[in-house]
């Protein structure tokens, strides 16, 4: 659906529980469309962070801390945020 929309200045906000590593098979063009992105990870950021900085953001991360959730497996995860700002062409 993204492909279709006729504008590079989306945000996207992803809070979707481990998901998120989706995000590393998606083309550098659909990501373009997107001004912001905004990201709670939960198994760390480093190959997010090496994704989104590879398609032209740049990206900032809190330190992960330690969350229970029961409901997972592992229930112990790490879980942070990450915010990428597309560069500016010059």
């Amino acid at each position: 659906m993204v492909k279709t929309i006729n504008n590079d200045n989306l945000i996207l906000k992803m809070d979707c529980e481990g998901c998120e590593y989706n995000l590393l098979n998606e083309d550098d063009e659909i990501l373009a469309k997107f001004e912001r992105i905004q990201i709670e990870y939960h198994y760390g950021y480093s190959k997010l962070e090496k994704k989104l900085e590879d398609a032209g953001f740049v990206v900032n991360h809190t330190h992960p801390r330690k969350e229970y959730f029961p409901d997972h497996s592992p229930p112990n995860l790490m879980v942070g945020y990450l915010f990428a700002k597309r560069k500016k062409q010059p």
